[in-house]
């Protein structure tokens, strides 16, 4: 039987289905479903528990290891620790009181929500879509993060860290040690999203040296009240980069080398006897210091627009090389 020629066969009639994105998030989502009808929920420390499993969700009352598996709900944390690699854990994880949170090499599709953890550590190959971490110890991250709110913690460290597209916002909480890290923007990117916010916090250190490498900030710095002071420390090579920067009713230091900013706004600032330095700083824009106390020292800077400094005690203003 000769065939109908009035059938056309058109290549594009078909369609593989990764090339429509609508086509390519149903079936995903169908497998997810198909995938996590057959596990069921188990909690850890337990038998249950084994490398490469897939579960529906996980409550830890223990010491509880989570290696390469699946969690298609939420890993709730009420006790004791967490120790996750290679993990994927689509419903997110929520920590209500932990002495050890350890992520590495593991993703979340869902947030992490983190509270009254004794220490929490997110390692360099972790990928997590938004964090919050609350009245907690130290906290250090070295992945891969949506965004990261922190809340009445002890010192948080990035080292390598990228926080993108939102950024980082820090309350009440204690040092802030950043090394090689982007904030806001991504690795390789020249603009910024999200930018650094800081209330009520304690010594904030973005410093590279030869121990650390310099850091990146898209959109702006805000930071408001708290003690210790604020050094931003780049590199002739590497500038610490950002939007506007803005330091508001903070009684200590400030201390700015070899940065690149917009706008620069310092109001209420500095300690008796203290230093305000700008070392190598350029502003795009407008550059004011109002109700400043201490001393201000201005060295090889350009401000790009408008400039004004107020003292509001005794201090001394220096201008070198400019």
């Amino acid at each position: 039987c000769a065939p109908d020629s009035s059938i056309r066969r058109d290549k594009n009639m078909i369609m593989p289905a990764t090339s429509h994105p609508l086509l390519l998030t149903l079936l995903l989502a169908l497998l997810s479903a198909t995938a996590s009808a057959n596990v069921v929920s188990v909690t850890c420390p337990s038998r249950a528990i084994r490398a490469g499993g897939e579960y529906a969700d996980v409550t830890v009352n223990g010491s509880c290891t989570l290696t390469r598996v699946t969690v298609y709900g939420t890993v709730m944390v009420e006790s004791g620790s967490l120790s996750a690699r290679g993990s994927t854990l689509t419903g997110g994880l929520q920590v209500a009181s932990a002495n050890l949170i350890d992520i590495d090499s593991s993703t979340s599709i869902g947030d992490v929500a983190i509270e009254n953890a004794g220490r929490v550590n997110i390692g360099p190959t972790a990928a997590f879509d938004g964090v919050s971490i609350a009245d907690s110890g130290p906290v250090t991250v070295r992945g891969k993060l949506g965004a990261l709110s922190v809340a009445r913690t002890g010192t948080l460290t990035l080292r390598g860290a990228a926080i993108f597209p939102r950024g980082l916002s820090l309350e009440e909480s204690g040092l802030l040690v950043a090394c090689g890290s982007n904030i806001g923007i991504e690795p390789v990117a020249e603009d910024g999203g999200g930018g650094l916010s800081v209330s009520d916090s304690r010594e904030i250190r973005l410093v590279a040296d030869s121990q650390c490498a310099p850091n990146r900030v898209g959109g702006s710095i805000y930071i408001q009240g708290g003690r210790g002071p604020v050094r931003l420390v780049g590199t002739p090579d590497a500038p610490v980069i950002a939007g506007d920067f803005s330091v508001i009713g903070r009684p200590h230091d400030v201390e700015l080398r070899h940065v690149s900013l917009s706008d620069v706004a310092l109001e209420g600032v500095g300690r008796a006897g203290g230093l305000i330095l700008f070392d190598n700083v350029v502003t795009d824009s407008d550059t004011g210091m109002s109700d400043t106390v201490g001393n201000i020292t201005i060295t090889q800077s350009a401000f790009g627009s408008d400039a004004s400094i107020s003292l509001n005690s005794n201090g001394v203003i220096r201008l070198l090389r400019n």
